[in-house]
């Protein structure tokens, strides 16, 4: 059990809230020290979803609530004109656990939907409360994740999961311990809800692995600071490479840009080629944290929106309200992928100029000053053509080959550094699981 959660911990992604998953496994641990196990099955319901109809998915439709959407309720949908029956029906309340690829539970926060399958709608039965059950079921996945079955799409047989075993105290335990496990996952919001007196060790326990997490966070955003600091010492060096800007060039003279494809939200699908969206593009880098797919049988249909690698992307529209213009390039890693509207590719119309020196030049404070967002319903934007209109200085090749050398070099200094934050980084990230493995065994 230990390391099932070591692992959950440990997995690379950071997705669950450190303290929030050791309270559910020591409180629910705790309580089989003396509560008897049943399965799931006898403390509730469990729906399976339904399967959709692909000619019958319409932009003005019902939403259909897949896995991804678990993962992101604000991420876009697929709305179908297809009628099922009721009971696929979700609403706000109600508690989807989904089974197969990826293990999460969400208490739905709306919109109303029809449930996908591979997803569960968890329907406690009398006596048992619904935010006991799916604090329990979290608990346990790591457990569950035993015995998953498959090639590709992992998942866990029906029986397998609505038979796992799990302490069934009576209702008003359940209150307390859901409760209290709301209310840490809320971020602590309010009084603290008080548990019951057998497990008050437990609390304790949660308690001193908080504090010591909190820590931990701490020294985790000084290192951000810092990683901030050399990110803006990087610019501030790169800004006297450049030579001044005239009026008489501009980014057009020598750039095109071509925009991405409006593809349709209905033919999304959960496996399949990624499309790179604004909220993709990181500093330098693509971030695949929230991915939007299409079918790998679609790609011939948009060849010429097909990435490369080394190609260039730019940021258009909406992330300029908080993050500004982002720049990234794509990489080996980063392929297959296609070009989503709001991001724009340069396509260089002249040989006089280098992509790697323009590259250069738009990770450089000339590119972010010369920004003036526009606005359109409200909301600050750009688009290509105003890009193309920025002035902009050509200098022979050997100069521009000269300013990406050193900004090489600048730049291979800072990785330098990264580096080793990144080595600190990950002992930070070590100190985790390893108190955990000690607050399970006593050691706390």
């Amino acid at each position: 059990m230990i390391m099932a959660a070591l692992r959950v911990l440990n997995d690379g992604s950071w997705n669950k809230p450190p303290v929030l998953t050791a309270a559910r496994k020591l409180l629910i641990d705790g309580l089989s020290e003396y509560v008897q196990a049943r399965p799931l099955k006898e403390l509730a319901s469990f729906l399976n979803g339904t399967s959709y109809e692909q000619e019958l998915l319409s932009n003005e439709g019902t939403p259909i609530i897949r896995i991804s959407n678990m993962s992101n309720p604000r991420s876009e949908y697929i709305s179908t004109r297809e009628v099922f029956d009721s009971k696929y029906r979700v609403r706000h309340g109600d508690l989807l656990v989904s089974w197969s690829a990826s293990f999460k539970s969400i208490i739905w926060p709306g919109p109303d939907g029809i449930l996908n399958q591979h997803i569960f709608k968890v329907t406690e039965l009398p006596g048992n409360r619904r935010n006991f059950i799916r604090h329990a079921i979290e608990a346990v996945f790591g457990d569950m994740q035993q015995r998953v079955v498959g090639i590709g799409m992992m998942h866990l047989r029906r029986d397998d999961f609505l038979g796992h075993l799990v302490p069934a105290p009576d209702s008003e335990t359940q209150r307390c311990i859901g409760t209290f496990l709301d209310w840490v996952e809320s971020g602590r919001e309010g009084a603290e809800p008080e548990l019951p007196k057998k497990l008050q060790k437990q609390r304790r326990i949660i308690a001193l692995f908080e504090e010591l997490v909190a820590k931990i966070e701490e020294a985790r955003c000084l290192r951000r600071e810092a990683q901030l600091e050399l990110e803006a010492y990087m610019r501030h060096s790169a800004f006297d490479l450049f030579p001044p800007a005239s009026l008489r060039e501009t980014v057009g003279d020598f750039i095109g840009f071509q925009t991405g494809y409006a593809f349709k939200s209905e033919w999304f699908t959960d496996a399949g080629i990624r499309l790179v969206r604004n909220a993709n593009i990181g500093h330098g880098t693509l971030d695949w944290n929230d991915t939007v797919r299409i079918s790998d049988e679609r790609r011939e249909e948009f060849l010429p929106f097909e990435l490369q690698r080394g190609d260039i992307l730019i940021t258009l529209d909406r992330p300029i309200i908080s993050t500004g213009v982002k720049v990234a390039r794509v990489r080996d890693e980063d392929l297959p992928c296609l070009l989503l509207q709001r991001v724009a590719r340069p396509q260089f119309k002249s040989d006089r100029i280098l992509p790697d020196y323009f590259y250069c030049w738009l990770l450089s404070p000339h590119f972010a000053n010369a920004i003036d967002p526009g606005r359109s319903n409200g909301v600050p934007h750009i688009s290509h053509k105003d890009i193309e209109k920025i002035p902009f200085a050509a200098p022979l090749l050997p100069e521009q080959l000269r300013v990406v050398a050193h900004f090489d070099k600048l730049q291979a200094r800072v990785n330098n550094l990264k580096r080793l934050q990144s080595g600190t980084a990950q002992e930070l990230d070590a100190l985790i699981p390893s108190i955990l493995s000690k607050a399970f065994s006593g050691e706390l």
